[in-house]
């Protein structure tokens, strides 16, 4: 069960999840919370703070949030989410946060003042690399209630060890040989005695690097039309150092 803050902010979000999976209380530190399965299969609690990207500027520039909730956060929770709601980008020429209202991106001021993009970025990037909050970035309400339901269902409805996906074995695909190699055999086969460009590029076809051009065997060699034994002799024997 996920218990949603009753007041605004948060509470109006309790009746966009399906029925029986929230309810409505007073929590302290966060927007909402519930239990999850932690490491060792313990429970964890997981709490969340859903900002608007105007609220949060507001709380970037008072320090509100960094100095009173953030802290409330990380203390009451195992887990800490930070949901930043809303359409934003900076502007291409200026770097100006900008938000998009009433169908045109324009920019969202901090009273008089212009807010940069990069100062949203710093501050998110700071919460999550030296606080370990976890920021999830949401266009919607009602992708907000669509992220929280699957991160809700992530640590309710498996055991911690039950979560595997991340051990995946990955196996690459086998590698191409580029055209370098084969033109570089080519150009070394062309100097051989009797090979010539014709029978150069069908040498190349066959063995696609020049070390395994040079361990080629006679028998290997014949197999190239227009390669016969004797032509396959001289080859052989010009590669390793036999003279022609």
């Amino acid at each position: 069960m996920i218990t949603i803050d009753d007041r605004k902010g948060s509470g109006e979000l309790h009746g966009a999840f399906p029925h029986g999976m929230s309810e409505l209380g007073r929590l302290q530190f966060g927007d909402m919370c519930w239990l999850g399965s932690g490491p060792g299969n313990e429970p964890w609690m997981i709490g969340v703070e859903r900002k608007t990207i105007g609220d949060l500027v507001g709380c970037i520039t008072s320090g509100r949030f960094s100095g009173h909730q953030l802290i409330g956060l990380l203390n009451t929770y195992n887990v800490v989410y930070v949901v930043v709601e809303g359409l934003f980008r900076p502007n291409p020429s200026t770097g100006v946060l900008e938000t998009w209202k009433r169908g045109r991106w324009s920019p969202l001021l901090h009273g008089k003042l212009p807010f940069l993009y990069s100062m949203v970025v710093g501050f998110l990037n700071t919460i999550a690399s030296l606080c370990g909050v976890v920021i999830v970035r949401t266009a919607t309400e009602n992708e907000t209630v669509h992220t929280i339901m699957a991160l809700y269902h992530w640590w309710a409805d498996k055991r911690w060890d039950e979560h595997t996906s991340h051990k995946a074995f990955y196996t690459a695909p086998r590698k191409r040989t580029t055209r370098v190699q084969p033109m570089l055999v080519a150009k070394i086969a062309n100097q051989l005695d009797g090979v010539g460009w014709e029978r150069a590029d069908a040498i190349s076809g066959m063995f696609g690097t020049v070390g395994e051009l040079v361990a080629a065997t006679e028998s290997d060699l014949q197999q190239i039309p227009g390669i016969g034994s004797v032509l396959a002799v001289s080859i052989v024997r010009q590669l390793r150092g036999g003279g022609r």
